[in-house]
């Protein structure tokens, strides 16, 4: 499962997305060199959003770049969430440039 791009993307994202020991589903992102205030992440339905934008001013105003490789400008990523996980109790980390939102499943009441 990987994620729809945005219609008009700039770059998108490396993620994975695995169901963890714990038994969330799990998405992790590569969001290396932004901070908490360049991106957000929502939840409508069942849809899980992840939208932000990486600034790369220096590099936009080198007077001769040799080689970049690192991509930059806005992104949204989009993942749907089965129904056996419960996105109103998401929770997210941002640690070391990875972004790591964890879903548990929706609870039977005999947890």
């Amino acid at each position: 499962m990987s994620a729809t791009p945005h219609p008009n993307p700039f770059w998108a994202p490396r993620n994975d997305v695995f169901v963890s020991k714990e038994g969330a589903f799990t998405v992790e992102l590569d969001l290396c060199g932004l901070q908490r205030g360049d991106f957000e992440v929502r939840s409508e339905g069942n849809k899980l959003m992840i939208r932000g934008d990486r600034r790369r001013e220096e590099i936009a105003a080198a007077l001769g770049l040799l080689v970049t490789e690192i991509l930059a400008g806005p992104f949204e990523s989009v993942f749907e969430v089965p129904a056996e996980f419960d996105l109103s109790r998401k929770s997210f980390s941002h640690v070391d440039g990875v972004l790591r939102i964890s879903v548990p499943r929706v609870s039977t009441g005999t947890d």
